[in-house]
């Protein structure tokens, strides 16, 4: 399953958070994520592209000046992805 950045934008105020709750439930802090790139969820995994922070907490321009920096990670899922629609 792939959830691209279109995805991303659509979402409630309140689905957004349940997603930011389950990346952190997965090891991955929500507001790393590069979510311009999107999300890929296979096999028991998540992919996606992470920002690489300074110092300071603020992302890092690419050491050629070209780009914000991020990598990618892989993560494993260890619960279960929320539901889309009305909360539990």
């Amino acid at each position: 399953m792939n959830i691209t950045y279109d995805d991303i934008v659509e979402w409630t105020p309140e689905y957004r958070q349940r997603m930011l709750d389950w990346l952190a439930a997965n090891g991955v802090d929500g507001n790393k994520v590069r979510a311009d790139t999107g999300l890929a969820i296979d096999q028991g995994y998540i992919g996606f592209q992470e920002w690489v922070l300074n110092g300071n907490g603020r992302v890092q321009m690419r050491p050629d000046g070209t780009d914000a920096w991020s990598e990618p990670r892989v993560v494993p899922v260890v619960t279960a992805l929320p539901p889309q629609g009305e909360p539990a």
